[in-house]
């Protein structure tokens, strides 16, 4: 009986454990660049000094940001990002 016990809590802890560090690369920031899109078609909001940040256009983050914002502009984006990709954006604004 005590050894399914701590089996079992064993298992939960390791489910715990793996879940959270798939969680750790999203953070919410935000990043203010200019918009652009790269060879390969896919949009872009380059930062001073980076490379700059991807985002799908054609997902929901993509849609807000590009409905907001013009190529070529200044672009303010809050949001979840991941390593260098948007994935979702909260807050969206024409910066100056």
């Amino acid at each position: 009986m005590k050894t399914r016990l701590f089996a079992t809590s064993l298992f939960l802890f390791a489910i715990g454990v793996s879940s959270g560090n798939v969680f750790a690369a999203h953070k919410i920031a935000t990043v203010h660049g200019i918009l652009g899109t790269t060879s390969k078609g896919k949009s872009l909001l380059i930062t001073s000094g980076e490379n700059g940040y991807y985002f799908d256009p054609s997902s929901a983050a993509g849609r807000k940001i590009l409905s907001t914002c013009q190529t070529g502009n200044d672009c303010i984006v809050r949001g979840v990002i991941d390593g260098r990709r948007i994935l979702n954006a909260f807050y969206v604004k024409a910066g100056r």
